[in-house]
């Protein structure tokens, strides 16, 4: 039963990633499914099941259909219909931004390649920084501070982003969210979060007649039911749940514990850290005190007038004479 179950469960995922995002994804499941036999025993029941069902006429055809359809140029109809919102939005618009979230790399990818039909759409994909399998390889921390950056800039106007796009990014332009996908109601509104910060902003969710629609309804209707739940503190789920409000929230940290916020220098903390480090080995370093400050956390205002007066100090001190010159006087 469990080897049937998790078999399932990865066509079952095949069908929904050819529901939402086209042949590619689909054709990618399918490969991943056909190539997680070589990490299989091969006297496991599972082993067996899969390539059973692998060596069918019925997956064969599978295959070869798929491959078919993308040799004639055929692809998921959501596409078509981006790229016509898309295009209508930059209609004598210059200064905007849009965003298009999708779950999955290959999708991002192919989204991005046919956006570039319209010369007036400057697309460019923003991804995790993991590295997948067979996927496309992760961008770097510095690769996704340049896209960022850039777009922010208005080097290009469309950025196709994965969930690392859902949350943390502050791009006030954004005026337009397309979703290509429906995913939970916490990252749709997360989703929805990246427009409307300036400015009014507009968000398109892309769903495919049928499952889709249907999942995406449940979602919405279960989200509002909980909301109004919450809000109203005579329900039966409420009194339930035991939900309490709490006008007074207790200190955490103690009273004589005030902490403040600042704006530190990595570099220099890093720099300050290695030089404690090596004056503990008995190695030397200049500057003991500034790396002491530094590493305290101490303002740059702070430091230099510990500094001046340090300074000060060592120039109002009487010079010390000599017991030679005591006599010599």
């Amino acid at each position: 039963v469990k080897c049937n179950l998790s078999t399932t469960i990865y066509l079952c995922n095949s069908r929904r990633s050819l529901n939402q995002h086209g042949l590619k994804s689909c054709e990618q499941s399918l490969s991943n499914f056909e190539s997680s036999l070589g990490a299989m025993e091969t006297n496991s029941r599972r082993y067996k099941l899969r390539k059973k069902l692998i060596e069918s006429p019925e997956f064969q055809n599978l295959m070869k259909l798929i491959e078919t359809v993308k040799d004639k140029g055929g692809r998921h109809p959501k596409l078509a219909k981006l790229l016509q919102i898309i295009s209508a939005h930059f209609e004598g618009k210059q200064d905007t931004r849009v965003i298009v979230f999708t779950q999955f790399r290959l999708s991002a990818g192919e989204i991005q390649e046919y956006l570039d039909q319209d010369p007036r759409i400057k697309g460019n994909i923003f991804i995790g920084q993991a590295n997948a399998k067979k996927a496309q390889k992760g961008f770097t921390q510095k690769q996704q501070q340049e896209v960022i950056q850039k777009f922010k800039k208005g080097e290009f106007n469309t950025l196709i982003a994965t969930c690392v796009g859902e949350e943390g990014l502050d791009i006030g332009e954004v005026d337009l969210i397309i979703c290509f996908d429906t995913t939970s109601p916490i990252r749709m509104t997360q989703r929805m979060g990246r427009t409307g910060r300036k400015r009014a902003g507009r968000i398109v969710v892309l769903l495919t007649e049928g499952e889709e629609v249907k999942k995406y309804k449940r979602t919405q209707d279960r989200s509002k039911v909980l909301m109004n739940h919450l809000k109203n503190t005579d329900s039966k789920i409420f009194q339930t749940a035991r939900f309490q409000y709490f006008s007074f929230n207790p200190r955490m940290l103690p009273d004589e514990v005030n902490p403040e916020p600042r704006c530190v220098d990595l570099q220099k903390l890093r720099k300050a850290k290695e030089n404690i480090r090596k004056r503990m080995l008995g190695l030397g370093s200049d500057d003991e005190d500034e790396d002491n400050a530094i590493f305290r956390g101490d303002s740059s205002k702070k430091r230099k007038a510990k500094k001046d007066k340090a300074e000060s100090s060592e120039k109002k001190k009487p010079k010390r004479r000599t017991k030679k010159k005591q006599e010599e006087e």
